[in-house]
Order: structure tokens, then C-alpha cells, then sequence
């Protein structure tokens, strides 16, 4: 066989990068706006040889076993105003769903992603993508990408996100005043109303635009805003997408809009106790709400979904009666609460088992609802082993309910789905260490429990009343007496031989120490050291609570500071 692979960009870009801004702009073109270039090859030519040895000729013969088929598609002029086409001659069987289920059961997600064209198929295939610059109405592609967080000015008459009286006024606050691309009104509104009523928080802002110029402009936006808090229990995600196609359709408008507001509830759950974490209520809320259409207003497509995430108590009771729970609670009465042990059942006592989902929707278009249709057919069909439906029911119209159950191990799963015309449920399906790693945790987000399953490393040291366990998991007898022992370190990256590391890495170094308390010896005092460029290093002091009601005092810089529950103390880098 005699494979080809090429891909060919014949582009001419500048590129301007903002950093006082935050921002980062191309503009894109053909280098040979005028000429038609082939962008993408794939082929696969197999074939025979035949050598005769007395004039060392070869004889080819190409391998054929089947119809040619030929395909011709031209994309992109409606969406962009450049215009692709799309070519291919095969020999491959027919694909459909099932086909592709086979393909993806023969190797792992992984082998997939890294090896797509890695096949035995001997069959014939050629494809080829060419720009096609003649029938192109659009030739310059400008790409815009800014960055803004909360500690950014905003505006003549800001609105400080930190502000827990602060409120928002609108019924969806992803709906802003700008549509434009690289908005920078957009992204100040979106700062103020993505932190609003949340304390302490912490806001961040993307938004991206890509346009299209030439004689049928189109423009498509993105604006994402996040923002939460560490001591605050709420969090909200604002999501604004603006497409203006190049030219109009007949089945859609040249105009889509799609505005979000995700306004959720997690309380900050005991992390360090796991009698005080089986006792809490960590019931977690998230609504949603979503329009979409030409225009985001209060006759287009409208989709409110609310869910409730808890833990049940049946959950509490096993993990509460559980083998590792029983070690905890025995190690917690000889005074030693973060143990491997305490560790593991604090964080299965964090974990939230039942989720119950209201979705709402009115307006829809019936595209819409065909599409949701099929992704829910390609369900069924992934999980037919799983699947029961019943479709004598009669429920209420407009309306979607799905209550998901986990079992106590979290390694299998059961769903529930009620739509107005029928009901189907997907029983004892089976999860893979991945996909446990989503399960909700209010203590901890996803990305990090992601993190943590990827790498498969505790990133923990533990300081308990008589023992010690290292980040390597060994659990030694500890006595520090009124002395600092270090108890973590940050090392430089830099060369042996160099004398000293950079200002960057300086500015990153961390230093712990622990010692014993001189009013009790079974509490412990820390001193935590950070490292600055410019300026005095700060250091943070915690020493033991006054009463067991009260918390750790805290002094930073040798003043004493008085967090609380609903009031944090904030330091910044002197470089900030």
C-alpha cells in the first residue's frame, strides 16, 4: 500500500500581542488570494508489483475491490464567504452508526486520538480539500482573543465585584447591551454581572471574535465569564455567542444568538473532619438558563433547567459503617483526624450521590427537537443492554425530568428520564475510573479531581497530633518540640552551577514549618514563608484557637488578622 498524507496552508498572518491589554489579534489571508490551492490530501493506493528479472521492469496493478464511489461537497460560503471544496473518491464500505461503534471498540480512546489513520484496510481512497479563491466572496480572516479579570478597572462608575449587595437586574445577565466583536463595553458588563452578590470573588473573562471580511462580512463571538469564590457558596458562568453568516438560508436565519446564565449553589464542605462532614448538609443547586434564536429575547427558544445534587442517606450509613469509616472514627478518638484513613472517608463523605434534574423549555424550533431526538436514539442505542422504556404515559407537556442514582461505590450508575410522551430508564450502568472522577464534590472541582485521577499522586502532607505522613505516603511518629521543623519546600529550577535562580522563580518559592504549640503540646503552631521579588518575603502565622468555638489565630506580618467564615483575608505579590 502506498499511503500520502499532506496538509498545506499557503497563509500570510500578523500577529499583534497586547500584553498591557490582555490581548491578542491576527489577521489571516491567502498568500495567492487569486489562485485556487489544495489544502488537504489523504490517500490510500494499494496495489500489486510484478518484477521481470530479465529487464527490471515492474508491473502495477492497482487493487480494487469494489465500486468507486465519488463524493463532491462545497462548504463554507454561507457560514464564512470562502469557499471549500470537498472531493473524494473511495471503495469503503457503507458508514453508519453501528459501523463506527465497531471502530472505536477495536482500540482505546487514546490509540484513536494519537493513531486516527493507523487501519489494516487495504481499500482504495483519495481526498482532497481545495480553497477555492474564485467563488470566494471573503478573502481576510481577523481573529481576536482578550482577557479580563476582576482586578481590572471597570469603568468611570465601577461596579465593585466584590460586593455581596450587589444583585443582577436582569432576567438573563448573558444577554449584554454590545454584540459586536472585541467589545470591550461587553466584557466590562459581563465582569460586573458574572461577580455580582458573590463575596470575595474572583471573576474572569474570555472572549474570542472571528471575522470575515470582504464583500459578504460575517462575524462570530464568544464571550465566556466565570466566577466564584473561596469562601462564598455561590458561583455563575455567563455564556454570550453572536454568529452573523455571510450570506442568508432558506432553513435558518443569517442571524443566531445563544445567551446562558449558570447560577449555582456549593457549599464548602468540611474537608479536614470526617464526623463534621457525614453531619453536613452539602445539598448543591444549579439553574440554568438559555435562550436562543435570532435574538435573545423573551419570544425566542427558551430552556430553564434546575437541578439538585445531594447526598443520601444511605450513602452516610454505608460510608459511615464502612471499614475505612470505623478506622477514621477510632483514629479521630485518639486525636488524629487526617490520616490516610480519615483522608479517604472524608472525601467519600463529600461525595454527592443523587442529582435530580428539572428541564423546562418553550419555543423551541422543530430542528431543535429533532436533533435532541436523535442524540437521545444514539443513547439508547450505546446503552441498549442497559435500557427499559415505557411510552403509556401521559406527563406533563414542556417538560423534562431526570433523576440519576449512584451506586455506593460510584463504579455503576441508574437513570431515570420522563418526557410528556414516554419514560425510559438505563439500569446498573457500569462507570470507568474517568468518568468517577465528575462526580460532584463540592470541595473539590473537576479539573483538579481530573488532575489527581491522571497522575495518579497525593499531593498531601499531613502534620496530625503524634504522626506525620509524607506526600510519598509513609506514616512516621512525630515529635517537633518548640523548635521549626520544614515540613515542605519549594526548589528552584534552575542549573547547579548557576548561583542563584531567577526573579520568576523567586517569586514562587514557599516555605512551611511546624512546630509545637507552647500552650499545648498536642496542637501545633505553622509559619508559612512567601517568597517575593521585590520587597520583604510575607509570612503567615497560625497558632491555636483561644476556645474550641473560635478559629485558628492568624497573623500575617506579625499583625493579627480575624477571618471568618464570611470574610477572607487577602495578600497580593508585590509585582501584582
Amino acid at each position: 500500500m502506498n499511503k500520502k498524507a499532506q496538509i498545506h496552508l499557503p497563509l500570510r498572518m500578523v500577529v499583534d500581542v497586547d500584553l498591557r491589554n490582555n490581548e491578542v489579534s491576527a489577521n489571516v489571508e491567502p498568500l495567492r488570494s487569486k489562485k485556487n490551492s489544495q489544502i488537504l490530501h489523504m490517500s490510500n493506493w494499494p496495489y500489486t508489483s510484478r518484477q521481470d528479472i530479465l529487464s527490471y521492469k515492474h508491473d502495477y496493478n492497482m487493487i480494487h475491490v469494489r465500486s468507486q464511489r465519488n463524493i463532491e461537497h462545497t462548504f463554507g460560503d454561507r457560514a464564512t464567504g470562502m469557499v471549500f471544496q470537498f472531493q473524494a473518491q473511495h471503495e469503503k464500505r457503507f458508514m453508519d452508526f453501528s459501523s463506527v461503534m465497531d471502530k472505536l471498540k477495536q482500540q482505546d480512546l487514546t490509540a484513536a486520538i494519537l493513531y486516527p489513520f493507523n487501519t489494516e484496510t487495504n481499500e482504495f481512497y483519495n481526498v482532497n480539500v481545495h480553497f477555492d479563491a474564485e467563488q470566494s466572496s471573503n478573502k481576510n480572516v481577523k481573529i481576536t482573543f482578550s482577557y479580563v479579570d476582576d482586578q481590572e478597572d471597570v469603568g468611570p462608575q465601577p461596579t465593585n465585584p466584590k460586593n455581596p449587595n450587589e444583585r443582577l437586574n436582569k432576567q438573563n445577565a448573558a444577554n449584554p447591551s454590545s454584540k459586536s466583536a472585541n467589545s470591550q463595553s461587553r466584557r466590562q458588563e459581563f465582569l460586573q454581572n458574572v461577580a455580582a452578590g458573590i463575596t470575595h470573588s474572583e471573576a474572569q473573562v474570555w472572549d474570542i471574535a472571528v471575522q470575515f471580511e470582504g464583500k459578504n462580512p460575517a462575524e462570530y463571538v464568544l464571550t465566556v465569564a466565570t466566577a466564584d469564590s473561596p469562601i462564598d457558596e455561590k458561583v455563575r458562568m455567563l455564556v454570550f455567542a453572536n454568529g452573523v453568516n455571510a450570506k442568508p438560508s432558506k432553513q435558518s436565519a443569517q442571524q443566531m444568538q445563544a445567551c446562558m446564565t449558570l447560577n449555582g449553589k456549593f457549599p464548602n464542605t468540611p474537608a479536614l473532619n470526617f464526623k463534621h462532614a457525614l453531619e453536613h448538609d452539602a445539598t448543591s443547586n444549579i439553574d440554568v438558563t438559555l435562550n436562543f434564536g435570532e435574538k435573545c429575547t423573551q419570544n425566542s427558544a427558551h430552556i430553564q433547567i434546575k437541578a439538585k445534587v445531594k447526598q443520601t442517606e444511605e450513602l452516610k450509613t454505608i460510608i459511615r459503617q464502612s471499614d475505612v469509616g470505623k478506622q477514621c472514627s477510632k483514629q479521630m478518638d485518639e486525636g488524629q483526624n487526617q490520616l490516610p484513613a480519615c483522608r479517604l472517608a472524608t472525601s467519600l463523605a463529600n461525595k454527592l450521590d443523587r442529582y435530580e434534574i428539572n428541564i423546562d423549555y418553550d419555543n423551541l424550533p422543530s430542528q431543535f427537537k429533532d436533533w435532541t431526538y436523535r442524540l437521545y436514539g444514539v443513547a439508547r442505542q450505546m446503552g441498549y443492554q442497559y435500557y427499559e422504556e415505557n411510552n403509556m404515559v401521559n406527563n406533563k407537556n414542556g417538560r423534562i425530568e431526570i433523576e440519576t442514582q449512584f451506586a455506593p461505590r460510584f463504579d455503576a450508575f441508574n437513570v431515570t428520564i420522563q418526557t410528556p410522551k414516554m419514560q425510559g430508564e438505563f439500569r446498573d450502568v457500569r462507570l470507568n475510573k474517568w468518568a468517577t472522577a465528575l462526580v460532584i464534590k463540592p470541595s473539590n472541582n473537576w479539573s483538579d479531581r481530573l488532575y489527581n485521577r491522571a497522575i495518579q499522586y497525593s499531593d498531601v502532607c499531613v502534620l496530625d497530633k503524634d504522626y506525620l505522613n509524607t506526600f510519598d505516603n509513609n506514616t512516621i511518629v512525630q515529635n517537633l518540640g518548640k523548635c521549626w521543623h520544614v515540613m515542605m519546600q519549594t526548589v528552584d529550577r534552575y542549573d547547579a552551577n548557576e548561583s542563584q535562580s531567577s526573579e520568576e522563580d523567586q517569586d514562587q518559592q514557599i516555605t512551611i514549618m511546624a512546630r509545637d504549640s507552647a500552650t499545648d503540646s498536642n496542637q501545633k503552631d505553622v509559619l508559612i514563608v512567601v517568597g517575593q521579588n521585590n520587597g520583604n518575603d510575607y509570612t503567615v502565622k497560625l497558632t491555636p484557637a483561644q476556645s474550641a468555638d473560635s478559629t485558628p489565630r492568624v497573623y500575617i506580618n506579625d499583625v493579627e488578622q480575624h477571618p471568618t467564615q464570611n470574610h477572607a483575608v487577602e495578600i497580593h505579590s508585590d509585582d501584582d
